[in-house]
């Protein structure tokens, strides 16, 4: 089956590589030249040992030696200006984080029952089977288990710095699942890493499993009726019709371009959910350092309260076998949302003053250590998972199931169908790869192939 996939970001890249390893021709349709591979990927980006899929997908790209095992990341949290290290991984450490009152630590008594009854239906690879959870928030549900010092001093920080936004508006389905991924309260061995050089290795890899490439802008999905296949028309592509043919699309673009390609083949509910799924804008700032705070990773977390613009920051200090000389370091700074969209009227040079003064406060031995900085914006950076948005997961996807049982063809990949880590990202194309497979083999009970 000749596969037309549009976006070659990791979801894209997830989905095109997994259907090229099942045996079909796939083309990338992107306008970036990150469809190359050499894009720079200088931030930080923090996995966890339970991120399964994208950890496996590297071990089959033949990465291990360069980015497994991830270096581990020490967590930390702000507190009264002040960082301190803290395990939110068991019951205890969470109990002794700084600012947890001890009336509310014993509350965490009720965890196990807690996630007895809710773990059936959280499922990170599938988080619309939690729909039936979506309709508190994260706020409502931590602070009446647990009490308001929990909620402030660790739901919050740990929930706003993974899905950003705030605790009030964030549907409590995002605290279960993170939960749920992170393994927290358990006993096995489970860390936040780093991979040793970046994800830029990843995207060359995938991309050298994927011959055909299109460097354009696609304008318009048309087609998906009968035996007819799709065409997408393109502005800047290589071919010279701009206009490529497939039997099958999958869109791994943000929910908004994938509304406005698909305005003609989408059913009104779909396209209901795309206009309507919202997108966080992000402010990051990378900042290279003469030397980094300690020889180990690094990750800070920084409640609301604490009235800083940053939201988190990530240090990654250079060592043997890592993309940063020893001794140097990489910061991610990124900002809370709030301050994101009050930046979009800053110029660049005020932003950036401003996320470096954090950093320096919080740290003050690095005033005269920055090397440079570079800042990067996005006007929907992070999807936003708040109250009601699993419920309409779950409606999207029911839609989708009975269109391809009526043997549309039509796939969709990104952050905003799973949780906005890199593991949510791969998981999201990984997924679309996967229907599609099943729908062409008929192993969908509904599919006319």
């Amino acid at each position: 089956m000749n596969v037309l996939v549009i976006g070659a970001g990791l979801s894209g890249l997830a989905a095109a590589w997994r259907l090229r390893q099942a045996g079909h021709r796939v083309a990338l349709i992107e306008q970036k030249d990150q469809a190359d591979g050499n894009a720079p990927f200088r931030s930080v980006e923090t996995l966890h040992s339970s991120d399964d899929h994208v950890i496996g997908w590297m071990r089959e790209l033949g990465l291990s030696e360069s980015l497994l095992p991830l270096r581990p990341v020490q967590i930390a949290q702000v507190r009264h200006g002040k960082t301190a290290a803290i395990d939110p991984q068991h019951l205890l450490g969470i109990s002794a984080i700084p600012g947890v009152r001890k009336l509310h630590a014993a509350r965490l008594l009720r965890w196990s029952r807690l996630m007895a009854r809710y773990l059936p239906l959280l499922d990170p690879a599938a988080p619309e089977r939690a729909a039936a959870l979506d309709y508190r928030s994260v706020s409502d549900f931590a602070g009446l288990y647990f009490g308001e010092s929990v909620l402030q001093q660790w739901v919050a920080p740990e929930v706003e710095d993974f899905y950003s936004g705030r605790a009030a508006e964030l549907s409590r389905v995002t605290a279960l699942l993170l939960w749920r991924t992170r393994m927290t309260g358990r006993q096995e061995i489970a860390y936040s890493g780093l991979p040793r050089l970046g994800l830029a290795p990843l995207f060359r890899a995938a991309n050298r499993a994927i011959s055909t490439r299109h460097h354009g802008v696609a304008l318009r999905l048309d087609g998906g009726g009968g035996q007819e296949g799709y065409e997408i028309t393109c502005a800047g592509s290589a071919v010279s019709d701009d206009v490529l043919h497939g039997d099958a699309v999958v869109v791994a673009t943000s929910p908004g371009e994938a509304a406005r390609l698909g305005a003609s083949v989408l059913e009104p509910a779909e396209r209901d959910f795309l206009t309507g799924a919202r997108e966080r804008p992000t402010l990051t700032l990378t900042v290279e350092l003469d030397r980094a705070p300690s020889g180990m990773p690094e990750r800070v977390r920084i409640p609301h309260g604490e009235g800083f613009a940053a939201q988190s920051i990530v240090f990654e200090p250079g060592s043997s076998g890592s993309r940063m000389a020893s001794g140097a370091g990489l910061a991610t700074v990124r900002a809370r949302e709030d301050f994101s969209r009050s930046a979009a009227q800053m110029s660049d040079d005020v932003a950036v003053k401003s996320l470096l003064a954090d950093l320096k406060l919080l740290y003050p031995a690095f005033v005269g250590s920055v090397a440079s900085a570079e800042l990067h914006r996005s006007e929907a950076g992070i999807p936003a998972f708040e109250v009601g948005a699993y419920r309409g997961l779950e409606r999207f996807r029911r839609v989708q199931e009975d269109r391809r049982s009526l043997g549309r063809r039509l796939y969709f990949a990104g952050d905003y169908l799973i949780s906005p880590s890199v593991e949510g990202r791969v998981v999201s194309g990984f997924r679309a790869a996967a229907d599609l497979i099943a729908d062409v083999s008929g192993a969908n009970p509904g599919s006319r192939d």
